[in-house]
């Protein structure tokens, strides 16, 4: 991953430049867990009816905040190590300066005299810094597999979190020529809607659908209608997938980072869309415009099950919103208050839209809103092209870090050896676009590409890594100082509890791939 560190020297620790109280971290938390995924929740929840729905996003919150716990006491481990190790190395080095010393003032005893540099001893393996267990020193997650892991996991935790980037980049570059054709070709909605919520119009070919109890829009079959002068809806989403290769997929031969400035305008427009889209459908539903969800459809699980990993996954990106905190001493709590008003966050906003819009909502929750008449229409073109911009400002960012996993774990596969100009130019930031806008040339499915990318990678990233890394930290400590003494250890986390977030990832995908297959074979 990319790590930047920096700051101010303190006890032989770096320090960030810019510490922040715990509500500044409690926002960050918030911003960073809430993003992309969330737009194509509606959709899943709403196929998946509102008892089940509810009762998946609510214990996949709280499998989250179980993991999140394993990340921040992983970050502790990380510190206390790093400085056993510093302690160590400075000891050693004192001893070596005095026996030096004690040589020296030696040299005229005679050479049967007993050695008294012996009598200094060595660093016992035994000895732990005081206050160890602090979070002061930024450890990401391909840091702390590089710290705990043996060489096959950090292998396997850098082709894990490859994929899951991979995934991302997939689902950014489909949502956003996606949203630009439907702004573009307002006829079109974006999907095909399940015929039970369609009447037939086979004089055109199109499926006439009730949007709203006043009036009827016309989806045309998706490729059937024309857009663009003589371009078909396919072939638009293709100029516009083009468009965005160009001017996106470049910027990864540079180094590309987040600005606090990109940061602070990101988090305003998506909070500020996510806060419109709920206010206006619950308006309308107050008005009388809604609609009669489901309570159940067990076959739509797997697809909400990877929705929801995927809407609240923060673990990999979690040591760069903590540890600039100035006080840790209440993290855990604020990350449950976190999560918790995630959850409200997301039942609102899911519950309004299944009574809204029903079996009309859109795999991207923005679009339900361009057609509407009752929205004024520039709040319907913010809301449309509201992922364009988050998006598009996030793939040049998330491509970059998948081009440095992917040099390093081509560099562990080989051995360590160093790759030439052009491969490490040229070759590793195609590999790192090239595979996502393909899947965007065959498909246009977000949902879908958002079930995958949580339901494989994302249980990876999400359960098992964390559970990995503070297994291997705890023995590894146990076995160097025989005791383990971290003050941020996780409230939920003995043995059992490793075994059963193990055997709850296991089982997700073992029922996620039958579900692919039944669905292939139907």
């Amino acid at each position: 991953m990319l790590n930047e560190e920096g700051g101010k020297k303190m006890d032989n620790r770096l320090l960030p430049d810019d510490p922040y109280p715990s509500p500044f971290a409690f926002i960050y938390v918030f911003n960073l867990i809430v993003g992309a995924g969330a737009l194509a929740m509606p959709l899943a929840f709403s196929n998946a009816g509102l008892v089940l729905g509810t009762a998946i996003v609510a214990t996949l919150c709280c499998a989250s905040y179980l993991t999140v716990t394993f990340v921040v006491e992983a970050m502790a481990a990380a510190n206390a190590w790093s400085l056993s190790n510093e302690w160590k190395s400075n000891k050693n080095r004192n001893v070596q300066d005095r026996r030096q010393s004690t040589d020296n003032a030696l040299n005229d005893i005679d050479e049967g005299s007993e050695d008294l540099s012996e009598s200094f001893p060595l660093i016992l393996d035994q000895e732990m810094p005081a206050k160890g267990f602090e979070i002061v020193k930024k450890f990401e997650m391909a840091q702390m597999a590089e710290m705990f892991f043996n060489t096959v996991g950090v292998v396997l935790y850098y082709l894990c979190i490859c994929v899951y980037l991979y995934g991302d980049l997939a689902i950014y570059a489909v949502a956003v020529p996606k949203s630009m054709r439907t702004v573009v070709c307002p006829h079109f909605k974006g999907r095909r809607v399940k015929m039970e919520n369609i009447t037939t119009n086979t004089s055109n070919n199109c499926y006439d659908i009730g949007y709203n109890n006043h009036t009827n829009l016309t989806q045309c079959a998706v490729g059937n209608n024309h857009c663009m002068g003589s371009l078909s809806n396919d072939n638009t989403y293709y100029v516009f997938l083009v468009v965005f290769s160009l001017l996106l997929c470049p910027w990864t031969f540079f180094n590309v980072q987040r600005t606090k400035l990109l940061q602070l305008v990101t988090a305003v427009t998506r909070n500020l869309a996510f806060g419109m889209m709920i206010v206006i459908a619950l308006i309308e539903i107050i008005q009388g415009n809604h609609t009669k969800p489901k309570s159940f459809d067990f076959k739509e699980l797997p697809d909400l099950f990877g929705v929801c990993i995927y809407s609240f996954m923060c673990q990999h990106s979690l040591p760069g919103m903590i540890t600039p905190m100035k006080s840790k001493k209440y993290v855990f709590p604020m990350l449950s208050v976190d999560y918790a008003l995630i959850f409200v966050f997301y039942s609102v906003m899911c519950y309004t839209a299944v009574f809204r819009f029903g079996g009309q909502l859109e795999d991207i929750y923005t679009l339900n809103f361009l057609n509407n008449t009752r929205v004024w229409r520039p709040i319907a073109y913010y809301l449309a092209l509201f992922p364009v911009f988050t998006l598009s400002t996030n793939f040049p960012i998330i491509s970059v870090t998948l081009r440095e996993n992917l040099k390093v774990l081509f560099r562990k596969l080989a051995r360590g050896r160093e790759y030439p100009f052009v491969v490490d130019r040229i070759v590793f930031p195609l590999l790192a676009v090239l595979p996502p806008i393909a899947i965007a040339f065959a498909t246009t499915d977000v949902e879908a590409l958002v079930g995958w990318t949580g339901s494989f990678p994302g249980v990876g990233v999400q359960y098992v890594i964390p559970v990995a890394l503070v297994f291997f930290a705890r023995r590894k400590f146990k076995k160097q100082f025989h005791t383990y003494n971290n003050k941020h250890k996780a409230p939920i986390g003995g043995t059992v509890m490793f075994v059963v977030v193990l055997i709850w990832a296991v089982a997700s995908i073992i029922v996620i791939i039958t579900d692919h297959i039944l669905k292939a074979v139907d």
